[in-house]
């Protein structure tokens, strides 16, 4: 319901559209959809500069570590085997890929745990 109390008339004040509720479902239809694309998006903010990428990518090379790569539509599991300014090759359980560093959005170590 519309709050109207601020106007100096009765019958402005008391008007009530029978089509409001019409819109009212049309307008939060809308809303809805346009939460649902928000949730969707991906959020390419939080991306590594490429002195960090390099920082973060050298240290998996050098110390043979398992790493974690997301680039756009894909997550890659696997080690570094060999590393340029412009693109490493991964070695994943499915074979060895070439990837460039400015695709990598992020970087982590995969965690091994060892039963005691």
């Amino acid at each position: 319901m519309i709050d109207r109390s601020y106007l100096p008339f009765k019958v402005a004040r008391e008007y009530q559209d029978r089509k409001m509720a019409k819109w009212m479902g049309f307008f939060l239809s809308e809303h809805t959809s346009g939460l649902e694309q928000e949730r969707n998006r991906i959020d390419y903010s939080s991306e590594l500069s490429l002195a960090d990428k390099l920082l973060l990518l050298n240290q998996l090379y050098s110390h043979q570590l398992t790493g974690i790569l997301t680039v756009p539509g894909r997550t890659y599991v696997g080690k570094v085997k060999n590393l340029t300014f412009q693109l490493i090759s991964f070695e994943t359980k499915e074979g060895y890929i070439s990837i460039q560093i400015s695709e990598i959005l992020t970087i982590d170590l995969e965690v091994e745990y060892e039963s005691a």
